[in-house]
């Protein structure tokens, strides 16, 4: 098995990886050399077949979504996101996609 194929490995229970799957290729990566929590490379990430792809971002926005749930927004921030949301229910704002913003940072 080559350092990678671990990751590849598409065995599942209910769209989600079991713990047993998951211990047995922790398992198989370290009998064949491979280091197990090591850090990938862009190159690495880009090597990877889309759906693989796909499962590691579904992971980072559940941890990121997990993550900022837990966050306490100060109240002055709240009723500042809170006057904004306000803006563009009302009309006088709107909200911009960022294909259209990014063009404009650093410009005057």
């Amino acid at each position: 098995m080559d350092e990678h194929a671990w990751m590849h490995s598409e065995r599942a229970v209910g769209g989600r990886r079991s713990l047993g799957a998951f211990d047995a290729e922790k398992k198989m990566a370290r009998r064949s050399g491979a280091l197990y929590g090591c850090p990938m490379t862009a190159e690495d990430v880009k090597s990877l077949p889309v759906e693989r792809k796909i499962q590691i971002m579904e992971a980072i926005w559940e941890d990121f979504r997990d993550r900022f749930e837990r966050l306490a927004v100060p109240p002055q921030q709240k009723d500042l996101l809170d006057q904004r949301r306000a803006r563009v229910r009302e009309g006088a704002a709107q909200l911009l996609d960022w294909e259209s913003v990014k063009g404009t940072i650093g410009r005057p």
